[in-house]
């Protein structure tokens, strides 16, 4: 029993977190945006540093960086779509760039800020999971609530324009989406195994079907697969369970690009 509560914590926040990234995934890799996902990871670390420098909260710093990042993605799709690659990644760098340079510049203690790159998915409480619930609930209920709409602009922009659809305002509520999702789960698993489970298990589910609601389940599938999994593995190994998830999740990718390739 108290393996049980001392494991509880974990296993909930993995289980919350598997369903966010990969409800959003689907959405992101539907709309070929899933590699966004690193630009506001990275641009959130600039809010990050600030916010220490500040001696402000890091997921307030974290959160206003990714939303004005995830505003002005959209902002170059519509306007410098053929210049988009190069300056994705300028706000990659920059935001590296300024939240380097703000920690330089903090006075007293500097975290540890190893835990944002890397995060840690085992040292996680209740408060985590009320805050992924809080986020999922809201998520799920734009989802039910304009799902019509958003399959359609993810699937088809352009016949979306046809139908004078409003593509703009969907598109900027998945970059919302996509945001909020990357600054909760930067402290709990980190940058880079954030952006892996919001393009990895969406991008094996899609590549198995097209239909959305069957898309939907596959990555949420996979994605609790790979985060559960891993992190078991990583528990029973003694093993970082970073790495394990990735792996795990690229695995299952490996494998969904097999069997589509024997169909």
């Amino acid at each position: 029993m108290d393996s049980l509560l001392f494991w509880a914590p974990t296993i909930v926040v993995s289980v919350l977190a598997s369903i966010l990234v990969a409800i959003v995934g689907v959405f992101a890799v539907a709309r070929k945006t899933s590699y966004m996902a690193g630009s506001i990871a990275h641009s959130a670390f600039g809010g990050l540093g600030i916010a220490f420098a500040l001696g402000l909260s890091p997921l307030l710093g974290a959160s206003i960086f990714a939303l004005l990042t995830a505003i002005l993605v959209i902002w170059i799709k519509q306007r410098f779509k053929a210049y988009e690659d190069i300056l994705l990644n300028g706000i990659w760098a920059l935001g590296m760039a300024i939240g380097i340079f703000a920690l330089h510049l903090t006075q007293g203690y500097v975290p540890d800020l190893f835990a944002y790159l890397f995060g840690n998915i085992l040292l996680t409480d209740f408060y985590d999971a009320i805050y992924l619930g809080i986020a999922l609930l809201v998520i799920a209920i734009f989802l039910y609530r304009f799902y019509d709409l958003i399959q359609t602009v993810s699937f088809d922009e352009d016949y979306a324009k046809v139908l004078n659809l409003p593509t703009l305002s969907v598109s900027l509520g998945i970059m919302i989406a996509l945001a909020m999702v990357t600054v909760l789960l930067l402290k709990i698993m980190g940058m880079i195994l954030v952006v892996c489970l919001i393009a990895i298990p969406a991008a094996a589910a899609l590549h198995l079907t097209h239909l959305l609601p069957k898309a939907l389940l596959l990555s949420i599938l996979f994605s609790l697969t790979s985060v559960l999994g891993g992190t078991g593995l990583a528990i029973y190994w003694d093993l970082p369970p970073t790495p394990m998830i990735v792996f795990l999740s690229l695995i299952i990718l490996g494998v969904a690009f097999l069997i589509k390739s024997r169909q």
